[in-house]
């Protein structure tokens, strides 16, 4: 090592002295202590004799003893397999009084190391060893482990053995010292199309993305891209890289993997799914879920959208915990968990609403993500409401899904709603004179206020009397949770609403179809 701050430390007042003896007069005399910045890192390994492990020594030439448990000195590390390993750090440092460990270490490793300029002694020797230590052995480290990986031909296994060691270690977990050891690049377990394998990146020049595993190549094509400009590792390897890394993904680079994906593909593969998710996991973590982009959003959306409109219910259901974790990821205003039997008749729904550009997606209870009451805008049940009528007239599958849709609209959504599906027919009602259910909209429940009422919470009402004592009027019970929220202004059809139609005059019928409904007026 080289610079003028090491000739400016040794030409100083403080730099170490020690006695000499002058060789031409034979007298004492007092000279600059030795010393050269000069560094070096070895790794070794050899046949363990009984438990396998990782010994990371300090040294100044020799090793330096094991001080009493010094870790900062000494580390000794358990690890698995076969192999004892060694990796010595030296450098030509100043030692303490007892010449066991190198002065200004523990305060090095604890964030507390000098550079500067030095005032007295202490300052003159820790400087130093600061800076032998920072600028010359610790970034050695990693293309010392690089090229013993290479001479040793080790099997990646055991690198891989070996990196969790020093992961482990005092050396590697202490966060102070990561701006050292990681200046000349990472040691990560790179994972490529062609050739998957250890090695020391520069992770200043491209991006370091995180992937669960090594992905199947012809299923995830759009990752053989992406591996080519960043590099791709896998999460749980043992890949010494500093706490900021991997990088995040881009928006751009997850949505071109979304939108490559053969969903229905993934779906039917179990390692496929699971890595989906998995892979979710590390681009759209879980605190930030509905925080993504749109973008992001709507591709997600796509694909699954695709799953429920091209396979069969028991299909995501065998799959039900995994695509449950897919579902969860998008905003929960882009889905609504609805209760429909009928498969082919929720495919239909689900691929209508696609064509109408409209992002929601309608998800069975069989694999419904939450358990938490949704809510639907008025916007999006208005249309969901719409494309079911386009598919079915079966009425008891029609009013089971009003039902479910008209909970969920928010108060403030309602009069959207109502503008919405005025002339749509889905309001379940009864005709008392003759006992047919029928639908109506909105615009024929207002246009015959005088004679629709809301269905009573009991059997004890006016409504069956009055219709047989009127000729030509009439009268309709519609379904009473429907109204309450759609037709605030629809009563029940009790003594007052009777007196009302009768005010009116209406045609009434034969004298004896009135005897009904006068024992219920008379008091």
């Amino acid at each position: 090592m080289n610079g003028d701050f090491w000739t400016v430390l040794k030409e100083s007042d403080h730099w170490p002295k020690r006695s000499s003896y002058n060789d031409l007069t034979g007298r004492s005399i007092t000279v600059a202590d030795k010393a050269i910045p000069h560094c070096g890192v070895v790794f070794s390994h050899q046949p363990a004799n009984a438990e396998s492990r990782l010994i990371i020594q300090w040294a100044v030439f020799l090793p330096l003893a094991d001080g009493g448990g010094n870790h900062a000195v000494h580390e000794c590390i358990s690890i698995e397999g076969t192999q004892d390993y060694t990796l010595m750090l030296h450098g030509y440092f100043f030692l303490d009084s007892g010449r066991q460990s190198i002065e200004g270490l523990d305060e090095l490793y604890a964030g507390n190391g000098s550079s500067q300029t030095p005032s007295n002694d202490t300052e003159m020797i820790r400087a130093w060893n600061t800076i032998l230590a920072t600028k010359g052995t610790l970034p050695q480290i990693l293309p010392a482990l690089n090229e013993f990986c290479e001479s040793s031909e080790l099997e990646q296994s055991d690198i891989g053995v070996l990196c969790e060691a020093l992961k482990q270690s005092k050396l590697f977990q202490t966060q102070v010292l990561h701006q050292y050891l990681y200046q000349p690049g990472y040691w990560v377990y790179r994972v490529q199309p062609a050739d998957t394998r250890w090695q020391l990146v520069d992770g200043s020049q491209q991006r370091i993305l995180a992937v669960p595993r090594c992905p199947t190549w012809n299923v995830w094509s759009a990752l053989t891209q992406i591996a080519n400009s960043a590099c791709l590792i896998i999460e749980n390897d043992p890949n010494l890289i500093p706490l900021e890394k991997p990088d995040n993904w881009a928006d751009d680079d997850i949505i071109t993997v979304l939108d490559s994906l053969d969903i229905i593909h993934i779906v039917q593969n179990d390692a496929e799914l699971q890595f989906f998710v998995s892979w979710l996991n590390i681009v759209i973590p879980t605190s930030s879920e509905w925080l993504v982009s749109n973008d992001i959003q709507e591709s997600l959306q796509k694909q699954v959208r695709s799953a429920l409109v091209n396979l069969e219910f028991h299909q995501l259901e065998q799959q039900r915990t995994l695509i449950q974790s897919v579902i969860s990821r998008l905003s929960p205003s882009h889905w609504f968990c609805i209760n429909c039997p009928d498969q082919e008749l929720l495919q239909n729904l689900n691929r209508d609403l696609d064509n109408q550009d409209l992002d929601i997606l309608l998800i069975p209870t069989q694999i419904c993500p939450s358990d938490e009451a949704q809510t639907l805008s008025g916007q999006n049940a208005g249309a969901v409401i719409s494309v079911l009528l386009d598919n079915t007239e079966e009425r008891s599958l029609i009013i089971e899904i009003v039902h479910q849709i008209i909970r969920a609209i928010p108060g403030h959504d309602l009069s959207e709603f109502r503008s919405q599906t005025e002339t749509l027919s889905f309001i379940f009602g009864e005709n008392c004179r003759t006992g047919e259910e029928t639908l109506y909209s909105l615009r024929e429940i207002n246009s015959q206020s005088g004679s629709i009422f809301k269905k009573s919470k009991n059997e004890n009402n006016f409504a069956k009397p009055l219709q047989e004592a009127l000729e030509n009027t009439e009268i309709i019970l519609v379904d009473r949770e429907i109204a309450e929220k759609l037709c605030e202004s629809l009563n029940e059809c009790d003594r007052t609403a009777c007196i009302s139609i009768l005010e009116t005059r209406p045609h009434l019928a034969a004298p004896e179809n009135r005897i009904n409904l006068l024992r219920r007026l008379l008091p």
